[in-house]
C-alpha cells in the first residue's frame, strides 16, 4: 500500500508545472554541455564528450541547484499533505518515505538529463568511441562511468542530509550552505585529512565533483568509499538524535 502510494506521489510530481520547468532547464543545460563544453566536430569521441560535459563545474553546478530545488519542492509539498502524514503514523515513517520519494524523483532528474545528453552525443558526434588508458591506469570508458555513478552516489547522500536537517533548520540556511558549496566547485580547495602513496583523501567535498590527479584510481576509490562511509555515518547521526528527540 505505502509503495503504490509512493508511486502515485511520483506520477503527481512529475506531472506539476514546477518539475516541468526543472526538465525545462535541464534540457538547456544538456543542449550547453552538448554544444558549448564539448564542441561537435572538436571533440572527438563518445567518451571525451562526456568528460568535457560531467566534468564540467558549471554543468555540475545547474544540475545540482534543480536536484535541490526538487528537493525543497517535494519536501514542501508532502510536508503540507496532512492526509498522507496521518497514513505515515510516526516521524520516522514520514522521514523514510520523504527520502524515497525525493531519491525517486531526484534519480528522474539526472537519468532524464544523462540521456539527453547521450542523444546529443549520438547525434552530433564522431561514430568512435575515443576509449583510451588513462594516466592512473584504467579505461577511459570505465572511468567515466565511475565518475557519473559518484557524482549520483553523492548527490543521494547530500540531499538525504538536506532532508533531515531541514525538519530544524530554517529552510534559507540550508539553501544558502548549499548554494556556497555549487558556487566552489570551480575552485581548487583541496584539504586532505592524509595523504599518503595508497589513499589521498581531501576533506572539502568539491573535490569529489571534479577530476583530480590522484595517483592511481584506487586510491581515488578508496577516498571516494571512505568519504561516501563519513557521509553516511553523518545521516545516521542526524538520524538518531532527531528520533531521539521525538521520544523526548
Amino acid at each position: 500500500m505505502k509503495n503504490n502510494y509512493i508511486l502515485f506521489n511520483i506520477k503527481y510530481f512529475v506531472g506539476t508545472q514546477k518539475f516541468k520547468m526543472i526538465i525545462l532547464v535541464l534540457i538547456i543545460n544538456a543542449l550547453y554541455g552538448g554544444f558549448v563544453l564539448a564542441q561537435p566536430g572538436i571533440t572527438k569521441g563518445y567518451v571525451n564528450a562526456l568528460f568535457a560535459i560531467y566534468t564540467n563545474p558549471y554543468f555540475l553546478m545547474i544540475l545540482l541547484s534543480m536536484i535541490l530545488l526538487n528537493t525543497m519542492y517535494i519536501r514542501s509539498l508532502i510536508s503540507e499533505n496532512f492526509e498522507y502524514r496521518i497514513r505515515l503514523n510516526d516521524e520516522k515513517n514520514y522521514l523514510r518515505n520523504l527520502v524515497k520519494n525525493v531519491t525517486i524523483c531526484n534519480s528522474i532528474i539526472f537519468i532524464v538529463e544523462l540521456i539527453l545528453i547521450l542523444t546529443i552525443i549520438n547525434l552530433f558526434y564522431s561514430s568512435s568511441s575515443g576509449i583510451y588508458l588513462l594516466k592512473n591506469g584504467i579505461n577511459s570508458l570505465l572511468y567515466i562511468i565511475f565518475f557519473i555513478s559518484k557524482v549520483y552516489i553523492l548527490i543521494y547522500f547530500l540531499n538525504t542530509i538536506n532532508i533531515y536537517i531541514l525538519k530544524n533548520i530554517n529552510q534559507y540556511i540550508v539553501v544558502i550552505v548549499n548554494l556556497i558549496f555549487f558556487v566552489s566547485l570551480p575552485s581548487d580547495i583541496d584539504l586532505y585529512i592524509f595523504k599518503n602513496n595508497f589513499i589521498e583523501f581531501p576533506l572539502y567535498i568539491s573535490t569529489y565533483f571534479r577530476i583530480y590527479p590522484y595517483e592511481s584510481f584506487m586510491a581515488e576509490l578508496s577516498s571516494t568509499i571512505l568519504f561516501v562511509a563519513i557521509l553516511k555515518i553523518i545521516i545516521l547521526v542526524i538520524k538518531n538524535i532527531k528520533f531521539n528527540k521525538n521520544k523526548e
